[in-house]
């Protein structure tokens, strides 16, 4: 039998996990879509814009000239993934990369602020993992910042449809804000302070932007949190291995048939979430027999950007 090996999961990715394994197994493992998310490839854009623009700003460079490139680099992305849909134009990247370096936690976080350093890189849109247990914690920091005093500050960038409460509020619980502490507390153990800041910026003209800051959660809910992740990244543990061939490789049919005969669980109260039809729902209603060949003929290999 092959070695067994660990998997890497990141926060949102277990979230799905938690929330329905099928859509999970086939979002997340097999890639496989209807179509893209636009909410994802818009903010896969603005993401592209902000990569470039606090770089600059680490490399002291001119803010005039770096937000033109900023925005350059936003409709060249906007060109490669055309987000669909009436909910967003390249007008409104455009606009909202000229107007995101308005954006300052300053009123929150009193002082003086740098890019902080991992692995001799700035922590801009860097990718960090971390064992937790005996699989793999897989996260993307868009950026995190620190003072003379060894606190650390997190900045997690967010478009939104609408910045309201009910908008903060989702963030008091959030396991992928959770697995974040847990994740920066290991990459820095000798911080005196870690704060996370979600840096939400409303998706209508005018532009709103907002901050929220997450609860300082106790050692004991950061294990709690970590348990329950160790469970989720367990199960595609499991799927996998039993996909797993002699020689090493995995049997994507294999996974395809487990996600869609009830191996795996699914929650049909997802099926609606922010009003949206799940793109998997078709697959549901349709007869065992026949969902592994509609999976192959209505849906595509789209690999997503996860952050």
């Amino acid at each position: 039998m092959p070695a067994r090996l660990p998997v890497v999961l990141s926060p949102t990715r277990s979230e799905d996990r938690n929330t329905c394994g099928r859509k999970h197994v086939l979002k997340n493992i097999l890639d496989r879509h209807k179509y893209r998310s636009p909410s994802a490839d818009f903010g896969t854009v603005m993401h592209s814009g902000a990569n470039h623009w606090w770089h600059g700003i680490v490399a002291e460079a001119d803010p005039h000239k770096l937000l033109i490139e900023a925005t350059e680099i936003v409709e060249a992305k906007w060109d490669e993934l055309r987000p669909t849909g009436d909910k967003h134009s390249k007008d409104m990247a455009v606009r909202l990369m000229q107007y995101y370096p308005q954006m300052r936690f300053a009123g929150i976080m009193p002082g003086e602020w740098h890019v902080a350093q991992y692995n001799g890189q700035p922590m801009i849109e860097q990718r960090i993992e971390l064992q937790v247990g005996t699989h793999i914690l897989s996260f993307q920091v868009d950026r995190a910042c620190e003072n003379d005093a060894d606190d650390i500050a997190m900045i997690d960038l967010k478009t939104a449809a609408r910045i309201n409460a009910y908008w903060h509020r989702q963030w008091e619980l959030s396991p992928q804000m959770k697995l974040y502490r847990l994740g920066l507390k290991q990459i820095f153990p000798e911080a005196r302070r870690i704060t996370l800041l979600v840096e939400g910026i409303e998706k209508n003209i005018p532009f709103k932007f907002d901050y929220h800051t997450c609860p300082e959660w106790s050692s004991e809910q950061l294990e709690e949190i970590s348990m329950q992740w160790q469970r989720l990244a367990e199960r595609d543990a499991v799927l996998l291995e039993l996909c797993t061939q002699q020689k090493g490789t995995i049997d994507l049919s294999l996974v395809a048939h487990y996600a869609l005969n009830g191996f795996t669980d699914f929650d049909n109260k997802r099926c609606w979430d922010y009003g949206m039809e799940c793109e998997y729902l078709d697959l549901c209603k349709a007869d065992v027999e026949h969902r592994v060949g509609l999976l192959h003929s209505d849906y595509d290999v789209i690999p997503v950007e996860g952050y």
